[in-house]
């Protein structure tokens, strides 16, 4: 990979005895049942590829989704540890693999095609809309089939600054019949969204009126992946996790998009962040996802779903730490030891293991 406002209740818990019991019964839980989603198979064997069956269902647009970009290891490790046969801290259906791959565990209707950017930007809109027509109706390859039908760009970099981008919005209006799979053709489109363009909106004046097209292709899209990590030239520092979030999604908005369909794609998740407060984050671990929920909009934004951009084993702590984030907001001593029992999901530092 180069590189409509949901609501979410983000008052901070009261530090209380029964409270942090709440949360390490779940921790332990998940814990003691290994954290696993794998299948046992007719001999025995536990097997992650059965984790996920093929629905032979579109995905749905908009709907809240994690999409990975990693290897097969990573993947599997996602599988087989956040993926529980009862209840569990995943949506098995909400897991997607970002193509192209050699090989994946995930099945057709869970992998995702894709379009070169930089290749499109060169084209017309006619054609520029056709092909997005073809890769929705016949995702991906004989070898390797989708039948997710949704497309992403890969990404609306500089390249789509002024005419390109004028053209990529044509196409988009191009697009806005009905597809067979439930949707419009515009409204299976995922929009990658790099640093280049998230910092030419924060300059704002002449800056952030050569994307103005591009925006508005961006906004008529399925959903829009905020490429929060380093590219060739730069890094992601604190401004722009918090500055350049709410720049992008405030143009994303007004240019017709909904805040709903906004995504984080985390990538460097190691270490620290230049500019970010030394007591967010004091043991200098993990600070992108400290970043992530660093105010309401970006926790909002997290509640939509996560993307995954070539983590590693850090992929499964990201994953856990979200699936709980969800469903309480937890308050500084309890977040600690979230963080902590995902990291041990991470290394496989857990009772039994």
């Amino acid at each position: 990979m180069a590189r409509g406002a949901t609501g979410y209740d983000l008052k901070v818990m009261r530090s209380s005895p029964s409270r942090l019991a709440i949360v390490l019964a779940v921790l332990l839980a998940l814990l003691a049942a290994g954290c696993g989603g794998v299948v046992a198979n007719s001999d025995g064997r536990r097997s992650a590829s059965a984790a996920l069956p093929d629905a032979g269902t579109p995905a749905t647009p908009g709907a809240k989704r994690h999409v990975v970009y990693l290897s097969e290891f990573s993947i599997s490790t996602i599988l087989e540890r956040l993926l529980p046969t009862g209840p569990g801290p995943l949506e098995r259906a909400q897991v997607f693999r970002q193509m192209p791959a050699a090989q994946t565990v995930l099945q057709p209707a869970y992998r995702i095609a894709r379009l070169d950017g930089v290749t499109l930007a060169k084209i017309p809109a006619e054609e520029i809309a056709r092909r997005i027509r073809v890769a929705v109706d016949t995702t991906c390859s004989k070898h390797m089939p989708c039948t997710s039908h949704v497309v992403s760009i890969d990404d609306i970099g500089v390249e789509f600054k002024g005419d390109a981008g004028k053209r990529l919005n044509d196409a988009m209006d191009l697009l806005q019949d009905e597809s067979p799979w439930g949707s419009t053709y515009a409204d299976r489109v995922m929009m990658y969204i790099p640093l280049q363009m998230i910092e030419g909106i924060m300059a704002g004046d002449d800056a952030a009126a050569g994307w103005g097209d591009a925006l508005s292709a961006v906004a008529k899209g399925e959903s829009y992946w905020l490429e929060m990590y380093p590219d060739f030239s730069r890094d992601v520092d604190y401004r722009m996790w918090t500055e350049g979030t709410k720049a992008i999604t405030d143009a994303i908005t007004s240019a017709g998009g909904d805040l709903s369909r906004v995504h984080f794609m985390v990538g460097d998740f190691t270490g620290r962040i230049a500019g970010m407060p030394r007591e967010m984050c004091p043991e200098g671990k993990a600070c992108a996802w400290v970043a992530a929920r660093a105010n309401e909009l970006n926790r909002s934004i997290t509640i939509n779903g996560v993307g995954l951009y070539r983590l590693g084993p850090q992929a499964i702590e990201v994953l856990c730490m979200q699936t709980i984030a969800e469903e309480k907001a937890l308050y500084a001593k309890a977040w600690k030891i979230v963080q902590g029992a995902c990291a041990q999901l991470r290394t496989g530092e857990r009772s039994g293991s």
